[in-house]
């Protein structure tokens, strides 16, 4: 897991200790608010993600159990419901999933998730999309996956010192479907 006090603090995160302030808190209010009139007046309809961190979907590779209560990111979201704006906050649809897989959602040698873990969300938002325009017809689209092992690179390696490490590669391949489908 990534650690750089600079950049998230994530070992703060998961333990909850870097809650936002009162002052933070109505800041991040105010800059939803001003977004979503923008949106709004501009008649776009706006959906906001919310990317969750490796260790909020695999807190068990931690070696202390997450303390019970509020994130940061639960502060974000009681905003959110608040103020009655839409968003896809996916971690607990990928904790879910993640017992139905062989393969992980997130590199092990990177903070990001990997293919799989990003077409879970991308399943999330199209929910929500087809939500907004019922009318719409929205392909659906399958894919068969298969997952490999390659020596690869990170954005956690080069900072470990590590030259490569092995990691799981999930690869998408399209299932034929014709394009007709989309008119």
């Amino acid at each position: 897991f990534y650690n750089a006090k600079n950049d998230g603090d994530n070992i703060a995160d998961f333990y909850k200790k870097n809650l936002f302030s009162d002052v933070q808190l109505q800041q991040i209010k105010q800059r939803l608010i001003s977004t979503a009139e923008w949106c709004n007046a501009n008649d776009i309809k706006p959906i906001f993600m919310i990317c969750p961190n490796k260790h909020s979907v695999y807190e068990e590779n931690y070696p202390f159990p997450r303390p019970e209560g509020k994130s940061r990111t639960d502060q974000v979201v009681e905003i959110l419901n608040e103020l009655g704006i839409n968003y896809i906050y996916p971690r607990d649809i990928l904790i879910q999933k993640k017992r139905e897989f062989d393969y992980p959602f997130y590199y092990e040698t990177d903070t990001h998730w990997n293919k799989a873990g990003a077409y879970i969300a991308f399943l999330e938002f199209k929910k929500k999309l087809e939500s907004y325009y019922p009318e719409k017809i929205f392909p659906n689209v399958e894919y068969d996956i298969s997952v490999d092992y390659s020596m690869a690179w990170g954005d956690l390696l080069p900072m470990l010192g590590v030259k490569e490490a092995k990691s799981t590669n999930v690869k998408f391949t399209l299932r034929n479907y014709s394009l007709e489908e989309l008119y």
